[in-house]
């Protein structure tokens, strides 16, 4: 049984000031495995345990990186903001989503 790691990619107001800057692709990275991907919300399958996550605004880009632990049949969501100041790294955080359970 695996668990799930669900990346949001939150673009702030002042993002869609800028022109262009919502067209850049994010670079996810699940330990060690890179993707570029387009903002929004992305889910990853991944074995229980403990996993290494980047995510940051481009692939040269400097990334926020937390590691967390995930349990079979968990969820575990992490929200990212990027930083107004493209060199900096952005805000990753986590939000854990609890599992349904049946009532009885």
């Amino acid at each position: 049984m695996n668990g799930t790691i669900e990346i949001e990619a939150h673009a702030p107001p002042w993002l869609s000031v800028l022109l262009f800057a919502r067209w850049r692709k994010l670079t996810i990275e699940i330990d060690g495995d890179m993707g570029r991907l387009r903002w929004g919300t992305h889910e990853f399958v991944v074995a229980p345990g403990e996993h290494l996550v980047r995510v940051g605004l481009g692939a040269a880009a400097i990334k926020s990186r937390v590691t967390v632990n995930v349990a079979a049949n968990e969820v575990v969501r992490l929200r990212y903001t990027p930083h107004l100041i493209n060199n900096l790294r952005g805000k990753l955080e986590i939000v854990r989503v609890p599992s349904a359970r049946l009532m009885r």
